[in-house]
């Protein structure tokens, strides 16, 4: 044991205590709560909950900001990167309802994981295809509401409270060959915004009438119908989009 803390409340005693498991070179903790009734002269108790030790880590503090080590953020990047995020563009849903709908919706193989803060729900697969499904999948639309979709990554924690981009999937038509690849489509796909993402038929070329990529645009702008490039002097194409 390597804590103990007694209280009184209501004519009970409460006794709070912390308790030191060893598992191999690990410890395990847990949180016991006992209660005597000095009435019948019985005590009870229950586990709170299970406690993951910390450890306490040295500082450096300049100008009194803390620097967190990158190799710290480096890990907890990798924690995360496996999520998808998404968020509405109007009004916050109801954490059950929104589980609900989209466990409907989507129909996926297997099971997901969902928790959400304050901004944004996080979303991890058990299932590699039941991520591409959902990516490629896009906007849902909930009771009136746009629900947006996009992988987690630092930006988008960073802009969580204010995020002003939208990622949906623009089909290119009339895409040239030459231009048939990751770059080419990066430059084709920046005209409208930020490329994020092909789908895999696109970037296997097993489906090319049109190219579909996932991209970036501002909530404030318009989608354009078609947009011209040019390939080489007097060679101009007219990209069309959906």
């Amino acid at each position: 044991m390597i804590l103990k803390y007694s209280m009184q409340e209501n004519g009970f005693d409460l006794a709070f205590e912390i308790l030191e498991e060893p598992i191999g070179k690990e410890y395990e903790f847990e949180v016991r709560i006992t209660k005597y009734n000095y009435e019948n002269g019985k005590d009870s108790s229950l586990t709170v909950s299970k406690l993951d030790k910390i450890e306490k880590h040295s500082q450096e503090i300049i100008n009194g900001v803390t620097i967190i080590p990158k190799e710290i953020i480096s890990n907890g990047v990798s924690m995360w990167e496996d999520y998808l995020v998404r968020f509405f563009l109007e009004n916050r849903m109801f954490f059950p309802y929104v589980k609900q709908y989209l466990t409907k919706k989507w129909r996926i193989k297997r099971d997901f994981d969902m928790i959400a803060d304050s901004y944004l729900y996080y979303f991890k697969f058990t299932n590699v295809e039941d991520k591409l499904f959902v990516m490629e999948a896009g906007l849902v639309y909930m009771a009136g509401n746009c629900f947006i979709v996009m992988p987690w990554s630092q930006k988008v924690e960073r802009r969580r409270k204010t995020i002003k981009g939208i990622p949906i999937w623009v089909n290119h038509f009339d895409v040239p060959k030459e231009l048939w690849s990751e770059e080419g489509l990066g430059v084709v796909a920046s005209r409208l915004g930020k490329p994020l993402l092909m789908d895999e038929a696109t970037a296997s070329r097993r489906r090319i009438a049109f190219a579909r990529v996932c991209v970036e645009i501002e909530i404030s702008s318009e989608l354009p119908q078609e947009f011209e490039i040019e390939m080489d002097k007097g060679d101009v194409r007219t990209i069309k989009v959906e």
